[in-house]
């Protein structure tokens, strides 16, 4: 874990931007933070910030939003809502058979509109976009993610996601792993190096520190994965079992 203000501080003056008799403030530090939200919000989509990975099960359904709802949208919910901030990204989604997880596959909306909706599904889509919040009288809107599938799921689904990280401000902890302190630090530094025009030279020697302490966090979560494919335990008639033989149904 990190202090905010401490590290746009050590950042700013690893760039040259203050000294170290300096004080970060003013301008100078809501760029800097404004930067450090853009830059965890870029690895957390990335996929580098595991912590944020998470799963949700939800019942039979072929569309699923995500969205926040109002209280009064809580005294009685629609099924086809979740009521939490959209996800940063869908990694993956399953379609549940008796005890087990059918991985669907991802696919476009073009291609979505070629499959039979009637079958049971086999692929699903994410976007995410904005509508107005219910009885709002000052048209404020919210953020809404929509899970598309193909098709039905007789036994509900399981969503595979990563979540969002908050919006810190200049006096908060960034509450994550001291392993990925080296990545922040050189993203905040390459980000600061845009933002104030820095000579070419000065950018070119954050970056590439960047990118090496991306790819030793890339390798370190390789490690830890799970092998994902593979005909590890399968069977002839795993293609009975999951429902998919012919086609689907």
């Amino acid at each position: 874990m990190i202090q905010v203000n401490d590290l746009t501080q050590m950042c700013n003056e690893m760039v040259g931007v203050v000294s170290h008799e300096e004080s970060l403030e003013g301008g100078l530090a809501e760029v800097s933070v404004q930067q450090l939200n853009l830059l965890i919000s870029e690895l957390n989509g990335q996929g580098y910030l595991s912590m944020t990975q998470n799963y949700i099960d939800h019942a039979n359904t072929r569309d699923v939003y995500f969205k926040v709802l109002t209280d009064a949208e809580r005294a009685n919910p629609p099924q086809d809502v979740i009521d939490m901030e959209p996800p940063q990204s869908i990694d993956g989604v399953s379609r549940r058979i008796g005890m087990t997880y059918l991985p669907l596959q991802p696919i476009d909306l073009q291609q979505m509109s070629q499959k039979n909706p009637m079958t049971l599904a086999r692929s699903w889509n994410y976007d995410r976009f904005y509508e107005p919040i219910p009885d709002d009288i000052d048209g404020v809107r919210r953020e809404v993610g929509r899970l598309r599938l193909d098709g039905w799921s007789q036994q509900g689904i399981r969503i595979f996601l990563s979540e969002k990280l908050p919006k810190y401000t200049l006096d908060d902890t960034v509450y994550l792993p001291d392993l990925y302190n080296n990545m922040i630090i050189q993203g905040l530094c390459t980000k600061l190096c845009d933002w104030h025009h820095l000579p070419d030279e000065t950018k070119n020697r954050f970056d590439t520190a960047f990118t090496a302490a991306k790819s030793l966090i890339k390798r370190q979560n390789i490690t830890q994965r799970m092998i994902q494919s593979g005909p590890v335990g399968g069977s002839y008639k795993d293609s009975y079992y999951d429902g998919v033989a012919g086609e689907g149904w």
